[in-house]
């Protein structure tokens, strides 16, 4: 049954590797005036990637906008996610486990790219966030993930548990 949830996991992350490539190869780029015609969303992330090795702020782009509540600063929140290197490393995920992860939006329980990633996001939606080394771990090597390293996540926002309006009524 394990063999069977890390071979989903891998799917999801070559998914979503090849959904990169695809719009890399395909030179697929979403414009739009509000930005003066500036490439957005993964082919922004690839473009940057390329250019650099590393995408200098973060960066966010909805595959799925949720219908549900909005994220607010001090909602506890449950959230699937699937973590990859730029090389397309996959480092953790939370799909094999079967669990969503659960952390309070504000509190300082993920990392700086997840509390500022996950802002605005509605219940139900799916996201891609790439973070620069500076709002993941830095110059520390974690696990499987280089010091210095990029990280791309795949997300999807299953519930707000608790918002932080509904503590402040209690």
């Amino acid at each position: 049954m394990q063999k069977k949830h890390v071979a989903i996991a891998v799917f999801l992350a070559l998914l979503v590797i090849a959904l990169f490539l695809m719009l890399g190869l395909f030179n697929v780029s979403e414009e739009n005036s509000e930005n003066g015609g500036a490439v957005t969303g993964p082919q922004a992330i690839l473009d940057e990637l390329a250019k650099n090795g590393a995408v200098s702020s973060l960066m966010v782009y909805d595959t799925v906008v949720g219908d549900g509540a909005e994220v607010q600063q001090g909602d506890l929140i449950a959230v699937h996610y699937t973590g990859v290197l730029p090389d397309g490393t996959v480092f953790d995920s939370s799909i094999p486990r079967g669990t969503p992860i659960e952390f309070t939006i504000g509190a300082g329980q993920v990392i700086q790219g997840w509390e500022q990633g996950f802002a605005g996001m509605k219940v139900g939606g799916k996201r891609l966030i790439a973070v620069p080394p500076e709002l993941g771990y830095g110059a520390n090597a974690v696990g499987s993930i280089p010091p210095n390293s990029t990280l791309i996540f795949d997300v999807e926002l299953i519930e707000i548990i608790q918002s932080d309006s509904e503590t402040e009524a209690q």
